[in-house]
């Protein structure tokens, strides 16, 4: 019988030799989507600031409604975001600690904002700052015809890449960016190749990013990512990342798969968009990134998002596969 209490002291301990214990007493993939399923939440709490009754240049603020997941809704960063997004309602939804799962707040958040019917609902994590005025965002949101769901403008600002990227999916799950970004050594790169294997991560995920865009950081890499694509791709689509505008008759059919834990449900919801055929447009509109500001890059957390990439790979793969 699975110890789910030891699981979790396992998995939310800050020592790397922990978390990889976890992948170790986990003994197959079913009983490792239940770990997550079964797992507590954190409370989940929102905070709706009614929109301006007038704003310049739209024709009814309540068209539009802002979601944003923060620990905090109170902080420095959610009162200037308040201001930022000022011409809408805003609805934010605060949790945080150990059980803090965004996809959960992100969807209390947006069946908050579909209760008051706006025309579109932007999510956007607490971490992102201004580059372009609001207004261009929702001057193109008021006029859009062709599109369902509405992507931040690509690009790096200030050295780092924010928000929309194309990505794909590709055979050989344990060629992915968990083996090439997170093991420090022969030794754990085999032990993640190890745990690929025992719970049948067989999907790749890869950003890809262009080239000629491409920062210091990645770009060792693009040669390899390209020669990826084109010998092992199995699907390309775009992902919004961290900020996005949805119609409401989206968010009225989709919503995040809870069962990641804080990394990959973008993807997840990104991908299944792509699948249905919804109507996506990239816009020219910038807002720049914190990059995990909020929850952190720590070596600890990523090392625990192998279980979502599990997941992704397992969810997919049999689609795609």
């Amino acid at each position: 019988m699975i110890n789910y209490t030891r699981l979790e002291e396992l998995y939310s301990s800050s020592k790397i030799d922990d978390i990889f214990k976890f992948y170790e007493i986990v003994p197959d993939v079913r009983s490792l989507v239940d770990f997550s399923r079964k797992r507590k939440r954190a409370q989940v709490q929102t905070l709706t600031l009614p929109p301006p009754k007038i704003a310049v240049g739209h024709s009814d603020s309540s068209e539009f409604a802002f979601v944003i997941p923060t620990p905090n809704a109170t902080s420095g960063r959610a009162r200037a975001l308040a201001s930022f997004f000022r011409l809408g309602t805003i609805v934010f939804v605060q949790s945080s600690g150990q059980f803090f799962n965004y996809a959960t707040s992100v969807n209390k958040g947006l069946d908050e904002a579909a209760r008051l019917n706006p025309d579109w609902i932007i999510l956007s994590n607490d971490d992102v700052y201004p580059v372009d005025p609001i207004e261009k965002l929702l001057r193109s949101l008021d006029s859009e015809k062709d599109a369902d769901v509405v992507m931040a403008c690509p690009g790096y600002i200030n050295g780092v890449w924010f928000h929309t990227h194309e990505a794909f999916f590709y055979s050989g799950g344990t060629l992915s960016e968990l083996l090439l970004d997170i093991s420090r050594s022969r030794k754990e790169y085999l032990k993640i190749k190890s745990i690929c294997k025992k719970f049948r991560a067989k999907l790749g995920l890869l950003a890809d990013y262009p080239t000629t865009l491409t920062s210091k950081h990645f770009y060792a890499n693009v040669a390899f990512y390209r020669y990826i694509k084109k010998r092992h791709s199995k699907a390309s689509f775009t992902n919004f990342g961290d900020f996005c505008a949805f119609r409401k008759s989206v968010v009225s059919k989709y919503r995040f798969d809870e069962t990641y834990i804080n990394n990959g449900e973008d993807v997840d919801l990104s991908f299944r968009l792509h699948l249905d055929r919804v109507r996506i447009r990239v816009s020219n509109f910038r807002i720049g990134s914190g990059i995990s500001t909020t929850l952190g890059t720590e070596r600890a957390r990523r090392i625990r998002g192998i279980l979502n990439s599990i997941y992704l790979a397992n969810k997919f793969g049999s689609l795609l596969l």
